[in-house]
């Protein structure tokens, strides 16, 4: 293994096409010195007799084999220019950056020191580059996702940087996933059919990303005003509503308090005259019932067979409740403190049942969806252990002081900002694939989105 030295032997981090050029100009330039000592030595063939002769052919076969070498390293070398896997180029600017003293040792090296083993390999267009912890560890590792950035920002690499990286439970090496961050990966669907999926169990938000439901169902979505949050979560509910109701009586329940993403929308449930909405805990409870029974079909047919049988093994289908506007609902249209009179109806029972629902109802593919403004947790935000709860995390339009609310700075330096657009957002979906948060782009749906929603939500409920 190589060891960090400051006299480091520059070439040693060209490019293989730099490298090869660099050998024929040296192999061309002894091609000429042959071609120079023969032209010599024409001149005195005759003083020199047969030793003359045998240096002759010793020349020339010199200067073929040189010439023959210095053309083949020349071709050699222009077509590695052409065709160098990215995965290697991105590898060996990175090793540069890390490893060359000139670009100032950002993992602190000392001389002497065993440098770490790098690797990169490519897969559906994301490089995942891995560094071990040889000489260093893994919290410097992770500390340096902008300087690999940096170290690859120029020729056809000038695209692409880290959007989040991982670090391994034994603590051996940290694994950074570098995407093209020019690439505008969303889908424009020109009809609500064309958003169904072949897997009731997968959302699709972009190309390439997918939330897996059937492990990470609930949902937690946050956006300022004309974010594209509501936008977003239309998009859910569409995909959802495509499957129709199962044989088990699934739910997809809207509710919004401020009667404005939803209305109009069959079976929505709306404030009263009053602005109250405790009629949403009794719906909750039905809610929670429906989750229960579900869950015993689950268990029986489990024990039926004598193995563990998961909710889409059964042919069921998601039940979804869904929440716009969720600080409202919770600080302005729910009852806030138990009365002698009705004390089912207040905050606590709220809290409580829907406690209940998001850390229990995934077992029998029960979820929610939570929509909120603006990323708070706390007093007057969203509960803790709800938000803790939420396996899937979206926040529309993003800043990074509303994203510290959600992953609590977890690789808060692979993101970066840009000129969001109404839809693009930050996700993050604890399905082993998208632990940590990365950019995405919500789909266009260029039909009549709320027209559509409306009719699919009709037929859901009557076919």
């Amino acid at each position: 293994m190589k060891k960090y030295t400051n006299n480091v032997n520059r070439i040693a981090f060209c490019s293989p096409a730099v490298k090869s050029l660099f050998l024929s100009v040296v192999t061309g330039v002894m091609a000429f010195a042959f071609w120079f000592v023969r032209q010599s030595l024409s001149k005195i063939d005759d003083m020199l007799g047969d030793i003359g002769e045998v240096i002759n052919k010793v020349i020339n076969y010199g200067f073929n084999i040189t010439v023959v070498l210095a053309l083949t390293l020349f071709i050699v070398g222009i077509i590695l220019i052409f065709n160098t896997p990215t995965a290697y180029r991105i590898k060996l600017a990175v090793r540069k950056r890390m490893f060359s003293p000139e670009y100032d040792n950002p993992l602190h090296f000392k001389e002497g020191c065993l440098l770490p083993r790098v690797t990169c390999s490519e897969k559906f267009r994301q490089f995942s580059l891995r560094i071990w912890a040889t000489s260093t560890n893994v919290a410097d590792l992770e500390s340096i996702s902008n300087v690999i950035s940096s170290s690859i920002n120029k020729g056809r690499m000038k695209k692409y940087a880290v959007t989040r990286m991982k670090t391994d439970e034994a603590m051996n090496y940290v694994t950074y996933y570098i995407e093209d961050v020019k690439e505008n990966r969303k889908l424009i669907f020109k009809s609500s059919e064309e958003m169904k999926q072949r897997n009731l169990t997968k959302l699709v938000i972009q190309k390439g990303s997918v939330i897996d439901i059937s492990t990470v169902g609930s949902c937690l979505f946050s956006g300022r005003t004309r974010s594209g949050k509501s936008y977003g979560v239309t998009s859910f509910l569409i995909q959802l509503l495509l499957y129709g109701r199962d044989k088990y009586g699934s739910e997809i329940i809207l509710i919004d308090p401020k009667t404005e993403a939803f209305q109009g929308v069959p079976r929505t449930i709306l404030p009263d005259e009053d602005g109250s909405m405790d009629k949403v805990i009794d719906i909750m409870k039905d809610f929670d019932d429906l989750r229960r029974r579900r869950q015993i079909i689950i268990n029986n047919k489990s024990n039926e067979t004598g193995d563990e049988v998961k909710w889409y093994d059964m042919e069921m289908h998601p039940c979804y409740l869904v929440f716009d506007e969720f600080i409202s609902l919770r600080t302005t249209n729910i009852t806030q403190r138990a009365t002698k009179e009705d004390p089912e109806h207040c905050l606590a029972v709220f809290d409580s049942l829907l406690k209940t629902i998001v850390t229990m109802g995934a077992s029998a593919g029960c979820f929610v969806i939570i929509s909120i403004a603006q990323a708070s947790v706390g007093e007057g935000g969203l509960p803790s252990l709800i938000s803790e709860a939420m396996g899937t995390k979206i926040i529309f339009k993003p800043s990074k002081e509303e994203a510290k609310f959600l992953w609590k700075n977890e690789n808060m330096d692979t993101l970066v900002m840009r000129d969001f657009e109404q839809g693009d957002a930050w996700f993050s979906s604890k399905d082993g694939e998208h632990d940590f948060p990365s950019f995405v782009r919500f789909p266009k749906m260029d039909f009549k989105v709320k027209e559509e929603l409306s009719r699919l939500m009709e037929a859901y409920y009557t076919e």
